[in-house]
């Protein structure tokens, strides 16, 4: 199933743009929106 970009953007927004495992922003890493 493919995330719709706007989704992706507002969890991105709701997260400060920051993995919520690690602490690290871009361009440390690649950002994604996954489900575990």
């Amino acid at each position: 199933m493919t995330i719709p970009k706007k989704l992706r953007v507002e969890v991105f927004k709701r997260d400060g743009f920051r993995c919520v495992y690690c602490g690290r922003t871009p361009p440390e890493i690649v950002l994604e929106v996954i489900h575990i």
